[in-house]
Parts: structure tokens; C-alpha cells; sequence
């Protein structure tokens, strides 16, 4: 029944796969650390120096979204030896990456019982680009690929013990299943794939000893016991009123979603449904480039795209079975179940809520391998198992796998560089840091779905928490500053003092105020760096936003503009005195949009005047959320010398942009709009100049 021949001298074209996969990934050197590694950090600095007792209880008595201490000792080893040298750990997660290829060529050769053919298997594994988060992690995802390795080894273990009926087999596998589990939860789903093993490849006598699958699921309830107990605890137990529905939902869907994004990688299937979706009427479709149109693609085209790929997959399971018979179906059966099975965990992922669209790619690492082997089979089976034939056909999906990887590689690795380049050069500005730290940092784009006025850093994660680890060696901050995920959220802002140090990052500059004035913070030690996406470049801004913080704490009063000074508009000139009129009501209206440029104002005082502080009334245009400005100071009305920019500074509720200058005394002001809008105009209720005392 199994493949127990001796391996051939020409085994050693297992390195084809194993080199192409190297080759593939080398690229993620030039990647860097993207979300959850930050986090893994910042639990390893708190480690850092405890008593051994300590240390152990944290590792294997705290409980967060999953209980994985193999996982939290794995990463605090590598960071003692690697910090935060990013190529170091890429260098592990690919080493990590080739054992499982290997791994997965020898459960192919158990199952398929042809060496070229399980060699196809590990080369589509390795270079599939549907899982390949699993291996561009490069720190969270040690507890993807332990899992993954130590599964794999109970599979290939389990199988030895059908094949040679000796129970030591058994036990080990049920060992190397639980070590599994202690890097992450992904392979609870061999509690059903190995009494489905034990049915469909065990022989006689052993067959008959239906002792051996009740105790698979024996240790499977202990098992699911503790976790219930273990998690009880802890804070990932959710009491949302939806919640049922939606698992509910993701039971029967997530499967079949699997099934079809192990085949077809989650980008592309994404691709596939938002070219569809123009064929519906943009009354049901909302406009293109909406949240309407996206929500529409995510709940409505792809899932039946989903539908449709997984069908279709059924459709070859009953052509199969119509073909030969029970017997040619069993395998593929099998390699189908597994997917299923392997799936169904991420329905009840703790940290996870709402209805899941699209399976996060390293989810997709381990039931991947069932749908490669299926597919391989397939290709065999059509091809009444001529190799050479099944090659051919198997050929263009190896093909554009590799693409897809080296394309989704390509992508990482631009974003890494831009990530490092970022820290770099913060850390280049300032190496080191005073007692009282508070970085400000602006940015004109928010991503990752996040709300048009939630503007960040290109990061997935709070960029607070990523410079506390960023700066951690050198600085040597208190610990508390890395507890309760301080900072970690990716919008998350605010300050945190203990004793004589403290650490604060913000985005908001009415928020960065509150926060120096409330922890009564030197201006000294606030550093700001401005953000421009178009360019991907940070640029320092320490200086200007001090001189701001200056022109806010300065005693000041309001110049009479309207009968004290001149003003002239570069746009719609013969309405400016609406700006001036007093009247929230009326305004002023450049007439075109502000994506033309330039748009400005300038204003003559008559003489020379300290200027602390302008104010520009929105009202309650909506359509000037995204003005950006910058101020410039003449004494002749012909040289301009800069001395404020920012991409962009949302009005606040109250309607009003205040900006902040550091007692500048000047005749001429100049204030140009360069923030970005394809229709609106640029708008101002009331314009106020404020000098300084």
C-alpha cells in the first residue's frame, strides 16, 4: 500500500523546487519587519533581565489570542542573538521554509507513490504564491512554520504507523502533533484528518483496532478543554450580539473560500472581482473607487466567484469518481477533506470578528498543501498517469505561481525599503533621545483602509510602539512603556511618563499640544518629521513645529485686517472681502480646484508686524478636508522666504485650521494652498492674522 521503495539516485532533483523557492524568496532580504513582529518585540523587551521563574510563567501560563509558547521562546532565542537584524530572521523563514517544502515532497511521495510526481507537489508548495505570508513574516510567522513542520511530521509519522503497525509510531505522532499546537493552533484540524487516515489507508489487521482513532479524539477533547479553560481567562472571548451569525457564516463559507484561494491566490482572485463588477449597473455597484463599490466586490462578487471555483472543483471529484470508481477518487477525496478541515480553525479564531472575505495569505500556508497535491493527482489521473503529460499540464500553473510570488516579493520589498529607509532616517536625525521623548509625525495619505483623516505612516501597525522597539538598545526606556500594547494600535497616539522618563508619538497636532501641555513637556523634546507619499520621503520638521508650539504659548492679539492692511487674491480677487467681513456665513471661493495650482493670498499689514498665529475658517465645508499649506514672509512683497509647510491640515469640527509661527515679524504674509482636490474649490469663511505681544 505505501511508497517504501528505495528513493532513487535522481532524488536529488528535490533541490530544483528547493533552489527555484530560495531564489523566489531571496527577494524578502530586501523586505522588512511589517506588523505583528513589532508587538513580539516590544513582549520580549519586557522579558528582558527576569528571573528565570519569571520568565517561564509568562511564556507558559499567559494566555493571549493564542497559546503558543514554543513560539514566544522561539522568538525571544532569535532576538538575543539577532535583535533587530531583519536579515537574519529573513534568513531563518526561509530556512524554516525549504524544511517544509522538504517535508511536503515526502508526504506527496507517501500519497501519490511517484517520486516525479510528489517532486511537482513540493515545487508548487514552495512557490505558491497564496501562502506566501507565512514566509515573508519573518518573526510572527515562526509559529506558522512550527506548526506547519511539526504537522507535517505527524502526518508522515501517522502514516508509518499504518504502514508498519507499530504503536511507538503512534505515540510519537500524537507527541509531534501536540509540539505542533504549541507553535500555533492552525493543525487542530488533524484531530479529524488522522482517524480519517486510520479509515482510509490502514489494512487489516490494524483496521480493525478502532481503538487507536478514539484516542486520536480523546486527546483532541482534553486538548480543546484546556484551551476553553485557558482562554475563559484571558480577553479574547467575545459576547457581540452578531457574533453567532457570523460564525456561523464562516463555518459554511470559509471552506469553500480556501478551496478556491489556495488555488487561485487571494490578489488574484480580488482582481478577477472588481473587473466583474462594472458589468452590474453602478446603481447596485456604487461609483468605483468608493467604500460602496468595494463592499459591494467583497460581499457580493467575491464570494460567488468564490462558489464558483469551489463547484467546479466538486464537479472533478464526481467526474473522477464517474471515471474510475471509488478507488481513483479516495486520494483526491482525501487531499479535499483536508483543505476542509484545515480551514474550519480560522472560523474561531479568537482575535478575529465579522464575516471573513479574504483569508489572510499565511492562513492559507497549511491547507495549501492538500490542494496541491489534489492537483497534481488530478493531472495525473487525466493524463492515465504519464508524467511527462501531467508535467505539461501542471506547467502553467507553476509558471504563473512564480509570477504571482515574485510579483507579491517585488511589492514587499519596495514597501520594506521605504519602511527601513523611514526608521533610518529618524534615527540618522536624532540617535539619541532625551529623558522626555515625544515624536510628531504628519502624513498626507492614510492606508490600509483606515478613514480618509486617519493619516499614517506606511506602517500596519502603531508607528508609536515601532520607534519604542526602534529605539529600544540604545535608549533603554522603562518597561512599563511596552505593557498593555502601549502605542501598538495603528492609529494609536498619547504620551506615557514613568518617573523621570517618558516616551509619546503623534499625528494630530491639536492632540500633540494637549499632550505636551498636559505632561508639561519641553518643547526641546519634541522632534517632527512630515510625511509625502508621492515622494516617499520623510522630511524633518522639528524646528518649524517647535517655532508652532512658540507661536501657540505666545501672548497675541488679532489684527483689524479689513482696515489696516491690503489683501490680495490669486484667484476670484473682486469677492476676497468676503473672507474679511466677519460673517461665518459668506465666503470667499477660488472658484476652481484646488488641485490647480498655485492658490494663494497675500496680505500687506503696512508695516512690520510679529505674526504668531493664522486662522482660516472652514465653517462647515466638508469639501476642504484635504487643504494643505504653506506660509511665507517678505519684507518687499517680491522675495518670499518659506516658513511654515504642511501637506495637510484638516479643518478641525469646529471648522477652523489654526497655524501656529514662531513671533515672525515681516510686512508681507503670503499663505498658498497646496493641498489636492479634483473638483472642490479651495474655500475661506474668515481669515484671522494674530501677532504676537
Amino acid at each position: 500500500m505505501f511508497y517504501t521503495k528505495k528513493v532513487p539516485t535522481h532524488i536529488f532533483l528535490i533541490f530544483i523546487p528547493v533552489f527555484v523557492s530560495i531564489v523566489l524568496y531571496l527577494q524578502s532580504l530586501s523586505s522588512f519587519f511589517q506588523q505583528d513582529e513589532w508587538l513580539a518585540f516590544s513582549r520580549h523587551i519586557l522579558l528582558e533581565g527576569v528571573d528565570k521563574k519569571v520568565f517561564l510563567e509568562d511564556v507558559f501560563l499567559t494566555s493571549g489570542a493564542h497559546y503558543t509558547p514554543l513560539t514566544v521562546l522561539s522568538i525571544n532565542l532569535l532576538f538575543s542573538f539577532l535583535g533587530l537584524n531583519y536579515v537574519g530572521y529573513a534568513l531563518v523563514s526561509i530556512a524554516l521554509h525549504v524544511i517544509v517544502v522538504l517535508l511536503v515532497f515526502y508526504l506527496a511521495r507517501i500519497l501519490l507513490q511517484n517520486n516525479p510526481l510528489a517532486l511537482v507537489v513540493s515545487a508548487l508548495f514552495g512557490i505558491s504564491a497564496a501562502g506566501f505570508q507565512a514566509t515573508t513574516w519573518v518573526v510572527a510567522d515562526i509559529a506558522t512554520h512550527g506548526a506547519t513542520i511539526f504537522g507535517l511530521l505527524t502526518l508522515i509519522l501517522f502514516f508509518n504507523f499504518l504502514s508498519v503497525q507499530k504503536i511507538s509510531w503512534f505515540w510519537i505522532s500524537l507527541i509531534t502533533l501536540i509540539i505542533s499546537f504549541l507553535f500555533k493552533e492552525i493543525t487542530v484540524g488533524l484531530f479529524v484528518i488522522l482517524p480519517l487516515m486510520f479509515f482510509f489507508f490502514a489494512q487489516n489487521p490494524l483496521r480493525k483496532k478502532i481503538k487507536f482513532p478514539l484516542l486520536i479524539f480523546g486527546v483532541g477533547i482534553i486538548y480543546f478543554a484546556f484551551r476553553a479553560v485557558f482562554l475563559s481567562s484571558g480577553p479574547y472571548i467575545s459576547t457581540s450580539k452578531g457574533m453567532s451569525v457570523d460564525i456561523f457564516y464562516n463555518f459554511a463559507f470559509l471552506p469553500i473560500k480556501t478551496v478556491s484561494q489556495t488555488l487561485l491566490p487571494p490578489s488574484q482572485i480580488i482582481k478577477i472581482s472588481y473587473s466583474l463588477a462594472p458589468l452590474f449597473p453602478q446603481k447596485i455597484t456604487g461609483e468605483r473607487g468608493t467604500t460602496t463599490f468595494d463592499l459591494f466586490v467583497q460581499s457580493k462578487i467575491l464570494p460567488v466567484l468564490d462558489l464558483i471555483i469551489f463547484i467546479l472543483v466538486i464537479v472533478v471529484l464526481w467526474m473522477l469518481w464517474r471515471r474510475g470508481g471509488a478507488k481513483s477518487i479516495k486520494l483526491a477525496l482525501f487531499a479535499f477533506i483536508f483543505v476542509i478541515i484545515n480551514s474550519i480553525v480560522y472560523a474561531v479564531s479568537p482575535e478575529k470578528n465579522g464575516l471573513i472575505s479574504i483569508i489572510d495569505s499565511r492562513n492559507l500556508y497549511f491547507p495549501s498543501i492538500g490542494t496541491f497535491i489534489f492537483v497534481a493527482y488530478l493531472a495525473s489521473f487525466l493524463m492515465g498517469n504519464n508524467f511527462k503529460k501531467a508535467f505539461l499540464l501542471l506547467l502553467p500553473l507553476l509558471a504563473l505561481n512564480a509570477f504571482w510570488l515574485n510579483r507579491e516579493l517585488a511589492s514587499l520589498a519596495e514597501i520594506g525599503s521605504l519602511r527601513r529607509n523611514i526608521l533610518f532616517h529618524i534615527k540618522s536625525e536624532y540617535p539619541t533621545l532625551p529623558d522626555k521623548t515625544v515624536f510628531y509625525i504628519e502624513s498626507d495619505t492614510s492606508y490600509y483602509g483606515l478613514a480618509e483623516h486617519e493619516r499614517i505612516l506606511p506602517f500596519q501597525s502603531g508607528f508609536g510602539q515601532t520607534l519604542l522597539v526602534w529605539y529600544h538598545e540604545g535608549e533603554n526606556f522603562p518597561k512599563e512603556l511596552y505593557q498593555n500594547k502601549f502605542l501598538w494600535d495603528i492609529t494609536d497616539q498619547g504620551y506615557r511618563g514613568v518617573d523621570n522618563k517618558g516616551f509619546g508619538y503623534f499625528r494630530s497636532f491639536d492632540e500633540l499640544i494637549k499632550g505636551v501641555l498636559e505632561n508639561r513637556i519641553d518643547p526641546a523634546s519634541v522632534f517632527a518629521f512630515s510625511y509625502k507619499s508621492d515622494e516617499k520621503k520623510i522630511i524633518d520638521i522639528t524646528e518649524q513645529t517647535r517655532g508652532e508650539m512658540a507661536g501657540l504659548a505666545a501672548s497675541k492679539f488679532e489684527l483689524n485686517l479689513s482696515a489696516e492692511s491690503s489683501v490680495n487674491f490669486s484667484h476670484n480677487p473682486a469677492h476676497g472681502f468676503l473672507a474679511l467681513d466677519g460673517k461665518r456665513d459668506t465666503y470667499w471661493s477660488s472658484e476652481v480646484p484646488y488641485a490647480i495650482k498655485p492658490q494663494y493670498f497675500d496680505i500687506d499689514f503696512g508695516k512690520e508686524v510679529k505674526i504668531a498665529q493664522i486662522r482660516i475658517d472652514s465653517y462647515d465645508n466638508k469639501d476642504q478636508n484635504q487643504v494643505g499649506y504653506a506660509v511665507f514672509l517678505s519684507d518687499n512683497g517680491k522675495d518670499w522666504v518659506e516658513i511654515f509647510r504642511t501637506l495637510r491640515r484638516t479643518p478641525r469640527q469646529d471648522g477652523f485650521v489654526d497655524i501656529y509661527l514662531p513671533k515672525n515679524q515681516s510686512r508681507f504674509l503670503r499663505v498658498e494652498q497646496i493641498g489636492e482636490h479634483e473638483y472642490a474649490p479651495w474655500v475661506i469663511h474668515e481669515f484671522k492674522v494674530y501677532s504676537a505681544l
